[in-house]
């Protein structure tokens, strides 16, 4: 047999992680239930992988080469087939085996098997995304919106099954109604027996007795649907709402996607929106800074605010109006509805030009204050 670190097409001095990623790749193309594959070639790669990727074994392989277990050492008579050092949750996303069902779908994960007939239930038609843009008026009271789109619906005469529902179905013959084939296959486990759908019924367990001619079987049809939209107040921009089975519907009766819904709030001149608080800027001139003029506002609510300057302010403050923000998207602690806070950024705007006159005054109005 040639040599392990060349059989995995690595270097002596590779790393545990360099060894792992080789054997991904090579276990892969070379699988014998894969096409193209060498069932003797996938053997050599797994022996390999057996050696360099245990710690100890690796040791005493490159001490004493390929008839290492003929020292005392070996592999403790386990022979090849420990999986000590293979990390499943590379195809677990990190979960282990608690992410799998069965045995089956460790190895239908692994080498592109069709799972079983659980995983069909598991499956929806595909989600839809979309984009509306509301104005802020429309995300402070909340409004409802109707769209409309091309997708994939549920084939009403058959109601998404597929056939006449007068005629019926007959027990698959392949599977025999159970909608999975059990297979055995030789793998690095050894001989092993996993299910996949089956690919004459589609994993349902019956064949109709006369298929739908409106959807020709396939239990959906191509239409334009109509969806009205709920956007709650208080909605920000960029959330998603998330409609459950508004989405493309599945074929031969498997439940519909999902429609996700981005929300676009557009802003007035001179208003921005951070969080629950509504953040206006206003032009206000010194002389009504001096006369603490009140400012009005006209809210995105529609009604109008008055907002007082107040005693010892200080340019270049904000002035916060509790209460008058943006409506909260969750109730509060006593179950009523709560709004953020109106936050005012005065920019004080001094006069282009100032008569003699308007000097003498400002003069004397420094000296009158100075007195304070």
């Amino acid at each position: 047999m040639d040599d392990y670190y060349k059989i995995l097409g690595v270097s002596r001095d590779a790393s545990d992680d360099d060894i792992k990623k080789a054997f991904r790749k090579l276990a892969h193309q070379h699988h014998p239930d894969k096409k193209g594959g060498d069932e003797k070639k996938f053997k050599e790669i797994n022996e390999a992988y057996q050696v360099l990727s245990h710690k100890e074994k690796r040791a005493q392989y490159d001490r004493f080469g390929k008839n290492f277990s003929q020292q005392g050492q070996g592999f403790g008579g386990q022979g090849f087939g420990g999986f000590e050092g293979f990390d499943f949750s590379q195809f677990t996303g990190g979960q282990g085996f608690g992410g799998f069902e069965g045995m089956e779908d460790i190895l239908g994960s692994f080498f592109g098997g069709g799972g079983s007939t659980r995983n069909r239930k598991k499956r929806k038609g595909g989600d839809i995304g979309t984009h509306i843009t509301i104005s802020l008026a429309e995300a402070f009271q909340g409004i409802t919106k109707d769209i409309s789109f091309r997708t994939w619906v549920s084939c009403r005469p058959c109601e998404g099954k597929g056939y006449d529902i007068k005629e019926g179905v007959d027990t698959c013959k392949t599977c025999k109604g159970t909608g999975s084939i059990t297979e055995q296959r030789n793998s690095f486990l050894g001989p092993v027996a996993f299910s996949r759908e089956c690919s004459t019924c589609h994993g349902v367990g019956n064949i109709p007795k006369k298929p739908c001619t409106h959807c020709k079987g396939t239990g959906r049809v191509e239409e334009t649907k109509k969806v009205s939209i709920e956007i709650p107040a208080g909605i920000q921009n960029g959330n998603t709402l998330k409609m459950t089975g508004e989405g493309e519907a599945g074929e031969r009766g498997v439940p519909q996607g999902d429609l996700l819904i981005r929300i676009s709030v557009t802003y007035p001149h001179g208003v921005t929106v951070e969080g629950e608080h509504i953040i206006i800027k206003k032009d206000v001139s010194f002389s009504d800074i001096l006369r603490r003029k009140p400012i009005e506002w006209h809210h995105v609510s529609g009604k109008k605010v008055t907002i007082e300057i107040p005693n010892n302010f200080i340019l270049g403050e904000a002035i916060i109006i509790p209460g008058e923000g943006m409506p909260r998207m969750k109730t509060g602690t006593f179950g009523g509805r709560k709004y953020g806070d109106l936050i005012v950024q005065i920019e004080v705007k001094t006069p282009k030009r100032m008569s003699s006159h308007a000097k003498e005054l400002a003069e004397e109005l420094a000296k009158e204050l100075e007195k304070d």
